[in-house]
């Protein structure tokens, strides 16, 4: 197990992976990170509204529990993932 948290293991095993299952590892890995990513900038973006009717910025943590092969494509999908993206995604 601590074998697998190094990074390049990681990255060499998910190599593997999808040059035997491309289509695996796309629904698995890359779309995934896609979703995971704009489901984490919804929330960390979010706003809500006060008794008052006022619109306010989320002030509180939003913390997100992914496994370890999801870090790289959430980090870089960060708040780039259009709506479009999206629509195409959970259709």
């Amino acid at each position: 197990m601590e074998a697998c948290k190094e990074k390049d293991l990681l990255e060499k095993l998910l190599e593997e992976m999808s040059g035997e299952f491309p289509a695996i590892t796309q629904v698995l890995l890359s779309e995934r990170d896609v979703y995971l990513a704009n489901s984490l900038w919804q929330a960390a973006t979010s706003v809500r509204i006060d008794r008052a009717g006022n619109t306010m910025p989320n002030t509180k943590p939003i913390v997100g529990v992914v496994g370890l092969g999801h870090v790289g494509g959430i980090v870089k999908n960060w708040g780039e993932v259009s709506e479009e993206t999206m629509a195409e995604l959970v259709e």
